[in-house]
């Protein structure tokens, strides 16, 4: 039997090396099956050609501009929602645009996307996460 990318193996049993993700053992051929992740990773399957392949599976943590911020992640992490950004690779969620800011990007990866509100205007008092300058007043 093979082990995959996201377990040790030591011959008779798989520990998974992310704690939280969800395995199952296939009763008629002993592989293990990757089910979901924890918060903030990706669960990684299938080749670049979209086939399921046992060896590759594993809980990967999210790129920067995507997040999941489910307590179970099952798939592929999210991009970042307008207004937000993720500058880091990491199971952080996204982060909201600070007040007097806007950002109209999904999927954002630097914090220098937050744009500042034009010259003599500003968010209302306490808004962050603006996604569009009429949010400036």
């Amino acid at each position: 039997k093979t082990c995959s990318a996201g377990g040790i193996c030591d011959g008779s049993t798989m520990v998974p090396r992310v704690n939280a993700s969800v395995w199952v053992q296939d009763l008629v051929n002993g592989l293990y099956i990757l089910k979901s992740c924890p918060t903030g990773r990706m669960l990684v399957n299938t080749t670049s050609a979209g086939r399921f392949d046992a060896e590759i599976q594993e809980c990967r943590e999210c790129p920067a501009g995507r997040e999941c911020t489910s307590r179970v992640c099952t798939g592929t992490c999210t991009e970042c929602s307008a207004g937000q950004y993720k500058d880091v690779v990491g199971t952080s969620p996204c982060l909201q645009c600070p007040m007097h800011t806007f950002n109209p990007n999904r999927g954002s990866t630097a914090f220098e996307e937050c744009r500042d509100c034009p010259l003599n205007s500003q968010t209302a008092a306490g808004v962050r996460g603006a996604t569009d300058i009429s949010a400036c007043a």
